[in-house]
């Protein structure tokens, strides 16, 4: 099979996704190498998304735990999508981890993941346990 068959699976898993069908689109994600196709970040990318979209955060960190374990590299978009995901969920904890691993990595941050820490840094923010962890992590 073609790198370009990986391609459409994606966009078939990415759009599964998309409209709240997160169980047919995993199956089809173990299904590929049946069909003699490789996972790689993309496609672990769209699941990982797809999974935070969906508010699944313990199944995106689960997917981001056995993509690494496979040997497949998280690219800066999967790293951003999960750091945002755990943000906007006010879980900090889980959030600085990653973003000390993207660190680590010289992994960069994108706008969005930019601006809502910016935003949950701002003295009005209404969780001051969250604004000050992140401010500690930021100051250190």
């Amino acid at each position: 099979m073609t790198e370009a068959n990986v391609v459409i699976y994606d966009v078939i898993i990415s759009n599964m996704c998309r409209v709240g069908k997160l169980i047919e689109a995993k199956e089809l994600f173990y299904s590929l190498p049946t069909k003699g196709l490789q996972h790689d970040t993309r496609i672990y990318t769209t699941m990982i998304n797809g999974f935070c979209k969906a508010g699944m955060l313990n199944n995106a960190q689960l997917m981001f735990e056995e993509m690494v374990q496979k040997g497949i590299t998280p690219d800066d978009h999967t790293f951003n999508i999960i750091v945002q995901a755990f943000l906007k969920s006010n879980d900090i904890h889980k959030a600085l981890q990653y973003l000390n691993t993207m660190d680590e990595r010289a992994v960069l941050r994108h706008a969005e993941t930019v601006s809502i820490i910016m935003h949950m840094l701002a003295d009005d923010y209404p969780n001051h346990e969250s604004r000050d962890r992140l401010r500690n992590y930021f100051l250190k």
